[in-house]
């Protein structure tokens, strides 16, 4: 059974102000602050981009542009059958 997970990366905001978004959401991921240079070593051209890692590391699924929950968890669920 595979395990989905989610890491997000802020780019170009402050710490304070990833700690101020996750509390006043709720959420509880891992957030890695400073990210530029981990969004340029992917390409990223646009925010949002998601990219969906299977276990072994590899990117099953790009995503560019604004997504729901539901769809995400759509495609995790598509994903780990």
């Amino acid at each position: 059974m595979s395990k989905a997970g989610v890491l997000a990366v802020a780019v170009s905001d402050n710490e304070s102000a990833v700690r101020d978004f996750l509390a006043q959401g709720g959420y509880t991921f891992p957030v890695m602050v400073g990210g530029d240079d981990i969004a340029a070593q992917y390409g990223v051209r646009a925010i949002p981009t998601t990219f969906v890692i299977d276990p072994q590391g590899r990117i099953v699924k790009t995503i560019v542009g604004a997504t729901t929950a539901s769809d995400m968890a759509k495609l995790v669920d598509d994903l780990t059958r």
